[in-house]
């Protein structure tokens, strides 16, 4: 990975920081640590909407929530810390984290307490799903999911809304449900091909 926030810099930017200490971990280890699946679908839209028209520090918020580590930074991660970096350094860190969303893996969800009726799947909903899913755009995958979700895990509100949707991980619930939904349809497509187009019996 290339080294984007050097000790110095932390320093820098949280020199009334108590906490901050040098680095002792090994210099082979990433300077930088990103997990995306902390974001939710609203950070994931409020960060593209951000980043759609470079400002610095709401895109900042997004980066600083999704950050696990900095090398050598024992305290709190803050947005500033991103925000207050000179632009070489900003630079080296959007492509470090520009690449985190091509090489985050979607994880495997456990798809107990989710039920949903692809019966209830238009065609136009199947082409909003792919263009969410294409341009990470959250609020078009929640609009699907508010069709054809019929049931989700206790607590976490109505299928039918949302903003129910919109608060859980973007790469760790709406992508790996995008994804299943999808792979099922195709499946249904094959299932469907001894009927004719309106569902009659060939």
């Amino acid at each position: 990975m290339t080294d984007v926030i050097t000790n110095d810099d932390v320093q820098e930017y949280l020199a009334d920081a108590v906490d901050v200490k040098p680095a002792t971990v090994s210099a082979k280890e990433p300077e930088i640590v990103f997990d995306l699946t902390r974001l939710t679908g609203e950070e994931m839209m409020a960060y593209i909407r951000a980043e759609s028209t470079s400002n610095v520090d709401k895109m900042a918020i997004g980066i600083a929530k999704s950050c696990v580590s900095i090398r050598g930074h024992k305290g709190k991660i803050e947005p500033e810390m991103f925000a207050g970096l000179k632009y070489a350094k900003w630079h080296e860190l959007m492509k470090q984290f520009r690449a985190c969303f091509l090489n985050t893996q979607i994880p495997q969800l456990d798809m107990k307490g989710f039920v949903y009726d692809l019966d209830l799947l238009m065609a136009r909903d199947m082409a909003m799903l792919k263009r969410g899913v294409n341009a990470m755009n959250a609020d078009l995958v929640a609009k699907v999911f508010c069709n054809i979700f019929k049931k989700v895990p206790m607590g976490w509100g109505s299928p039918s809304k949302s903003e129910t949707w919109l608060k859980r991980s973007y790469f760790g619930v709406m992508m790996p449900l995008a994804q299943a939904i999808i792979l099922d349809a195709t499946d249904g497509e094959k299932n469907e091909s001894d009927s004719s187009i309106f569902g009659f019996q060939a």
